[in-house]
């Protein structure tokens, strides 16, 4: 248990919004989804058309939020882990699409990668 209640509520509202970004992407990806990364179509719709990969802005937000209702260090620690795993997959994910896909390349120039309004 968090040693600061306001940390465990913070985490707890993060956890949420999380998985309802999680949700809407999968939503949108349907067929698409796979837990290697491949390339079956571009999806550009729903959240696909504010960040190039919401599902990963999704469970990056889950994890914050289930990390600081932990409260720990070592917690927040594995956290940035996860952050860096995520950003080497979202990266082999999108070599994969802009080879295979050309509307996948304008598609990158116009969106942005993890958080809309910044790179």
């Amino acid at each position: 248990m968090p040693h600061r209640l306001d940390l465990a509520w913070i985490g707890l509202l993060l956890t949420l919004l999380g998985y309802g970004v999680s949700l809407w992407a999968l939503w949108h990806l349907r067929g698409s989804f796979a837990i290697m990364a491949e390339a079956r179509r571009a999806v550009t719709s729903g959240p696909y058309q504010y960040v190039r990969h919401p599902l990963y802005l999704g469970e990056t937000l889950t994890l914050l939020g289930l990390c600081l209702m932990i409260g720990t260090a070592i917690a927040l620690l594995f956290w940035a882990v996860f952050i860096g795993m995520q950003m080497a997959r979202a990266r082999i994910e999108e070599a994969k699409l802009a080879r295979q896909f050309d509307e996948y390349r304008t598609y990158r120039l116009r969106t942005r990668f993890i958080l809309p309004g910044l790179y």
